[in-house]
């Protein structure tokens, strides 16, 4: 009996882990990043760009994350690839009195 009772406490315990575990993972993947788009992608240019360049509303880099963020129609993710390239291209538009 003994072991009966041992053996139902670990299919339980097997059971709730089974269950919660996932949950877990689910929600905690779905809860929204609470750093707006222009924060993300001043984090994936940090490494080229420092943060009071982009506070430089005139400075082409901040011109140049503005447009990837608000109007560029490719949509990038801060994550893709061709982020970096994209930007400094719009980088030397900007600073060749582009967009004036």
């Amino acid at each position: 009996e003994r072991s009966s009772i041992l053996a139902c406490v670990v299919l339980m315990l097997v059971v709730v882990a089974a269950v919660v575990v996932p949950m877990a993972i689910v929600l905690t993947r779905d809860r929204p990043d609470p750093r707006t788009a222009k924060e993300l992608f001043e984090e994936a240019l940090s490494g080229i760009t420092d943060l009071e360049t982009f506070n430089d509303v005139s400075s082409a880099q901040s011109r140049a994350l503005d447009w990837i963020v608000n109007m560029d129609k490719l949509r990038l993710e801060p994550e893709n690839d061709n982020l970096i390239q994209r930007y400094v291209l719009m980088v030397l538009y900007f600073g060749m009195a582009g967009g004036v």
